[in-house]
């Protein structure tokens, strides 16, 4: 068989695959994952916003938003920029709304994943599985995630993220595949290698410089296109709820596209659902399970909020063409070469962005081989097979730059709705402990509050009398409230 046909029948079957897995029962099951805990936690990811800006502020005075970041950097990769670009080539611009709806629903899984990370970690290791096999008992759940999160972390957190690297390279110098994938596997070798803490170190300093950056950028090109972003929004909506001149099966079939492609993206962007960044932030030994979902909500506010909102904005806004065949990557940058007016404003604009993708791109990879060598170690009590997951993964690395994006993609995609069941039923499953965690967390609070009033009204621990309670009767004592924490942890 020739090899042009070999790659085509290999495409055709990712497809089949990618279009199985990421059916309605996918999108419906990490919806109603996300659902359950909004409704069940009173919408946390609205009502906690205020604790989660404090608990921010804390752990930045304090030097403690490593693992956050290497976290964020595990999120924030191709899929904020090139995958919202391939989203919104595909389902139209109806896909920013559905990505909307996922990040809304993702906040509420996102938070679960954080409570469950913290509740169920051994030691400094942690993730799903671990949840699954300590809190439902499922040995062969907890088994089958940790395979899918290895084969995840060589699709989503490598192969896809060099191939965007590859494309975002290419933008400025037209090398061979092989020759850039150098790079990205050689710092792969560094995180996985390194004795320190290497990966949690460049997470930190990098990470937010280059979302700064790239979100100014973003701005001004927004601004600079101001004209059309009414209109834009305007067919954000329109296309979400299929409000076109177009019969009524074709206008289904666009909104079920926009739907599709909008939540696959959304996850893919910000992991929400799938629990992959748990086993970084079960290393965090400073915070309870209620205080790690909100940092998790924060996350997916960052990527799918933020990052991907502006990125999508930037797009419409400028007045690229969606399906003009280019590269996911190229799209964009031609957007902020567009956006910014062209010549060599344009040009430094569209360099500008590229630097940004590669900067996105090898932070997840950073992210990742963390997340990678969770799964591989929960796996294999041998070291050598361990090790042949760190060798395994720069190889993964450098494949990806010679692989098509969009063969890497579908890889992804399949890994990360296969992640999805597991973590989703974990969340559905231990619900109550998510839900102690935030109600408790909220009564603590409540506690210290009427406490601190009743001294500063009267000097002593004797509260205002209430309705059917003698006066003088001294109230009973506070003690914070269970929250399904462990010993030793402390309240928000």
């Amino acid at each position: 068989m020739e090899p042009d046909k070999i790659i085509t029948a290999v495409k055709n079957a990712l497809e089949g695959i990618q279009g199985a897995v990421w059916g309605p029962l996918t999108v419906l099951i990490i919806a109603a994952a996300g659902a359950v805990v909004s409704l069940g936690t009173g919408f946390i990811q609205l009502r906690g916003l205020k604790q989660m800006l404090l608990l921010l502020k804390r752990r930045l005075k304090s030097g403690g938003l490593r693992q956050s970041m290497t976290a964020l950097g595990a999120t924030v990769g191709s899929g904020s920029v090139s995958g919202v670009a391939a989203a919104l080539a595909i389902g139209g611009p109806g896909a920013l709304f559905w990505l909307w709806v996922s990040g809304l629903f993702g906040m509420g899984a996102a938070y679960g994943e954080g409570v469950l990370s913290i509740r169920y970690r051994d030691g400094k290791k942690g993730g799903i599985m671990y949840s699954l096999r300590d809190g439902l008992g499922e040995r062969w759940a907890a088994w089958l995630y940790a395979v899918f999160t290895l084969f995840a972390s060589l699709g989503m957190g490598c192969m896809a993220q060099t191939g965007a690297f590859s494309e975002a390279a290419g933008y400025f110098i037209p090398l061979p595949g092989w020759a850039v994938g150098i790079v990205p596997a050689a710092l792969a070798v560094f995180c996985l290698f390194s004795k320190g803490d290497f990966s949690g170190a460049a997470s930190e300093r990098v990470m937010p410089a280059v979302s700064l950056i790239y979100l100014a950028l973003c701005l001004l090109v927004i601004a600079l296109g101001m004209e059309r972003l009414p209109y834009s929004l305007s067919q954000v909506f329109k296309n979400a709820v299929g409000i076109r001149q177009a019969a009524g099966g074709a206008v289904g079939w666009e909104i079920a596209r926009a739907a599709s492609n909008g939540f696959r993206r959304g996850i893919f962007s910000s992991e929400a659902g799938l629990g992959s960044t748990a086993a970084i932030h079960a290393s965090d030994g400073l915070v309870t399970p209620h205080e790690q979902g909100l940092l998790n909500i924060f996350e997916v506010i960052v990527d799918t909020f933020i990052i991907c909102t502006v990125t999508a904005l930037s797009i419409l806004c400028s007045g690229v063409t969606l399906d003009s065949g280019l590269a996911p990557t190229l799209t964009v940058t031609s957007a902020f070469e567009r956006g910014m007016g062209g010549g060599a404003l344009g040009a430094a604009a569209g360099a500008v962005c590229a630097l940004c993708v590669m900067g996105f791109c090898l932070g997840t990879i950073i992210g990742w081989s963390k997340i990678g060598l969770g799964a591989a170690e929960y796996l294999f009590s041998s070291r050598k097979a361990v090790a042949c997951y760190r060798a395994v993964y720069p190889a993964a690395a450098l494949l990806g730059c010679i692989l098509r994006l969009d063969a890497a993609l579908a890889i992804s995609d399949i890994f990360n709705g296969l992640m999805a069941y597991p973590c989703s039923a974990a969340i559905i499953l231990l619900r109550r402990e998510i839900f102690a965690a935030s109600a408790g967390a909220r009564a603590s609070r409540s506690s210290r509050s009427r406490f601190f009033l009743s001294r500063f009204r009267g000097g002593s621990r004797t509260l205002k009398p209430r309705e059917g309670i003698p006066a003088g009767r001294p109230a009973a004592k506070i003690s914070p409230p269970e929250t399904g924490c462990r010993a030793g942890s402390r309240d928000l």
